[in-house]
Formats: structure tokens, C-alpha cells, sequence
């Protein structure tokens, strides 16, 4: 492997394995990140109340490694699982389902071979997840108009109702401007 010592490779005698994560890694360095400060901060928010629900403890991964948000660890040290955490600014029914890129869904099915594998949703209205393993899903194209490279993509249609209730109402962020307004 070019740039890489032989030890380095974390599937030796495997080449299907590392050409999969090379890959992955190349799919993440051309992607550009479109997250902001505060959309970090509220991904946050969103799985420590996940994590308090369950009393895990929500470690934050690196994108480049892992391909997902958090890994999922109980109180007294043993992992569960990763989740990956979306904030969507709708309410939960206004769409029969909720689309997301093929490579995520891929990503997150991969890592349900070593634990719970989960997507973790925050909608204006509810908190819900879903285990990706345990529910079908559609395929279509997801189609964004943000000028870049990676606007138009393989996805998943996951059905509404597949998703399990953490917490019902609007997130804090939420809260807090409603009681803003109401104190205006």
C-alpha cells in the first residue's frame, strides 16, 4: 500500500477490507463539511438527551474514522453501539419518510455487525430513533441544490413510523425562543 506501513493496515491479508476503507476515506476528503458550530453544538444537545434517556454516555467519533456521529457507551464501560444524530427543522409528519445519503445508511448497516447501530433523529416536535437493522427501507436519489460536488446522491426512504419515541416536544433550542417570545 502506497504511504502506508505494512503494520499500519488494520486488515492484514484482507484487500477487499482495506480497498473499502481507503475508499471511504477518499469519499470523505472530497466531501465538503457543512456543518457549523451551532449545528455541532445542537447535535450535542440532542445526544446527551439520548444518552440520558438510556443512561449512555454519548462519546463524539471522528468523521474521517468512523463515518458516524457517537459512540454509545454504557455507565459502567461497555459499548453498545454507534448512532449517527440528525436534526431535521420540520415536524415529524410532514414527510412519509426521511431521506438519507446511501453512504451513511451503508456505513451505519456496516457497524450493526459489532453492536446497535441506530439513527438518532431530532425533529421541532420529537426525539426518535430507529435501529437500522430492524426496518426496510426504499432507495431512491437525493437531490440538494447547494452547488457542490456530492448535491446529487443515492438514498434511503426510511419510513416515519419506524422510528421508536425518546422524547416528545420541541428540543431546548426550540424552547428557548418560544419562552423568549412569550416573555417579549
Amino acid at each position: 500500500m502506497v504511504g502506508r506501513h505494512k503494520g499500519d493496515d488494520p486488515f492484514p491479508g484482507n484487500p477487499a477490507a482495506t480497498f473499502r476503507r481507503l475508499a471511504d476515506e477518499a469519499y470523505l476528503s472530497w466531501r465538503p463539511h457543512n456543518e457549523t458550530a451551532e449545528d455541532l453544538r445542537r447535535e450535542r444537545i440532542v445526544a446527551d438527551r439520548f444518552g440520558e434517556k438510556f443512561s449512555l454516555i454519548m462519546h463524539k467519533l471522528s468523521e474521517t474514522l468512523y463515518g458516524v456521529d457517537f459512540a454509545m457507551v454504557q455507565k459502567n464501560g461497555i459499548p453498545r453501539g454507534l448512532a449517527e444524530v440528525k436534526i431535521r427543522y420540520s415536524l415529524r409528519d410532514k414527510y412519509p419518510t426521511l431521506k438519507l445519503g446511501l453512504a451513511k445508511w451503508d456505513k451505519l448497516l456496516r457497524w450493526g455487525n459489532y453492536g446497535a447501530s441506530l439513527l438518532i433523529v431530532q425533529w421541532e416536535d420529537t426525539l426518535r430513533y430507529v435501529e437500522t437493522g430492524k426496518v426496510s427501507v426504499a432507495y431512491g436519489i437525493l437531490q440538494r441544490r447547494r452547488g457542490q460536488n456530492g448535491d446529487t446522491e443515492p438514498c434511503v426512504d426510511i419510513p416515519i413510523n419506524a422510528f421508536e419515541t425518546v422524547i416528545d416536544g420541541p428540543p431546548p433550542w426550540l424552547e428557548d425562543q418560544e419562552s423568549q417570545v412569550a416573555r417579549q
